[in-house]
C-alpha cells in the first residue's frame, strides 16, 4: 500500500481527479472539514453525533474551542450544522480543539479498493493513562475520516476500524 500526504496542489490535482471515480465533495469552510458523499451511505463511527452504524449523506469534522463544554452536546452539534446549511439527520460528525484546515489527505489503491483517508491529529499532551502529562494539556484527539470504496458488509466495516485504530497505535508507539 502506498499511502502519501499530498502537498496542497497535488491535492487539489487528485480531488478533482476521484471526484468523478469516488462520488463525494470535500471542501472546508467556517473551521469545518465536510466530506459531501452525495447520497446516504452506510457509515460506522464512534462520532458523538450520529455516532454507531447509520446512513449519512455528510461526514463533518469541526474546530472547537480548546476549553468546549456544552451541557446539551446534541444542541451544540446541531447548531454547527445548521450554520454550515447541512441536514442534522444526514450528517455523522466530530468535532476537535485542533484547526481542521491543517488536515492531512492520504490515499491507497489496493486490488481496485480505492481508501481516502482526511486525518486532524493534536499530540500535544502526550501520556499514558496513570501518568502524568508529558507536555502542557493541548489538543490530543485523533479523528480520521476514511472513505472505503467498496461495498463492505457491516463486519468488514468493523475491521477497518481495527485496522485503522492498530495503524494510529503503531504511529504513536514511536512519540
Amino acid at each position: 500500500i502506498d499511502l502519501h500526504t499530498l502537498p496542497e496542489e497535488a491535492f487539489m490535482s487528485a480531488q478533482q481527479h476521484f471526484l468523478t471515480q469516488c462520488l463525494y465533495r470535500f471542501e472546508t469552510r467556517a473551521k469545518a472539514v465536510v466530506l459531501d458523499l452525495l447520497e446516504p451511505r452506510w457509515v460506522i463511527s464512534s462520532a458523538p453525533y450520529r455516532g454507531g452504524l447509520s446512513q449519512s449523506r455528510y461526514l463533518v469534522n469541526y474546530t472547537v474551542p480548546h476549553d468546549f463544554f456544552a451541557e446539551n452536546l446534541n444542541g451544540a452539534i446541531e447548531h454547527k450544522l445548521l450554520t454550515l446549511d447541512l441536514p442534522t439527520q444526514q450528517t455523522t460528525c466530530v468535532m476537535t480543539a485542533v484547526n481542521v484546515d491543517s488536515y492531512c489527505y492520504a490515499q491507497a489503491l489496493v486490488e481496485e479498493v480505492k481508501a481516502r483517508v482526511y486525518i486532524t491529529m493534536g499530540l500535544g499532551n502526550l501520556s499514558s493513562p496513570g501518568y502524568s502529562s508529558l507536555a502542557v494539556s493541548q489538543p490530543g484527539t485523533i479523528n480520521i475520516l476514511a472513505l472505503v470504496q467498496a461495498d463492505l458488509p457491516v463486519a468488514a466495516m468493523v475491521e477497518t476500524i481495527q485496522i485503522i485504530s492498530e495503524v494510529k497505535a503503531r504511529c504513536l508507539q514511536g512519540l
